[in-house]
């Protein structure tokens, strides 16, 4: 479990960063348009991933920088999304329709559901947020 904290989680973060996942939330709370970075639209989701892990870490070894860059990711996050609450970097920040990689999104929200990976983002998230809550529940009664 010690490995966790000192060089898995470190790791997780790096290649996000490094990957520019991070720098797609950023680009989405900014409004730029057609600066999606990175092959594939799910790479949002090694983000939720690595912040989960982080958390559950946090909870066996206390780290205040840790937890400030979590705070700082977390606060990213919630910047980046739209004003109703949608969240999907890819789609925020669009890509021209020539770009090959737009066939991910579809023309609009929900649209060619077997081939977006919205599905699979929303379930990453939601699985993510019930493990969180869970979490907090079982610290409030121990």
């Amino acid at each position: 479990m010690e490995t966790n904290p000192k060089i898995t989680i470190p790791f997780g973060f790096k290649k996000c960063e490094v990957t520019s996942r991070i720098e797609n939330f950023s680009n989405a709370l900014k409004g730029e348009k057609n600066k999606v970075i990175g092959a594939y639209p799910f790479d949002d989701t090694d983000i939720y991933k690595i912040i989960e892990g982080a958390s559950y870490s946090l909870s066996l070894f206390p780290d205040p920088v840790l937890d400030k860059y979590l705070d700082s990711l977390i606060t990213l996050i919630a910047g980046a999304q739209e004003e109703d609450g949608y969240l999907y970097t890819w789609r925020t920040i669009g890509m021209d329709s020539t770009d090959t990689r737009s066939r991910w999104m579809g023309k609009e929200r929900w649209y060619n559901l077997s081939l977006q990976v919205m599905n699979y983002t929303i379930a990453a998230i939601y699985m993510r947020l019930q493990q969180l809550i869970t979490r907090q529940q079982a610290r409030k009664h121990s």
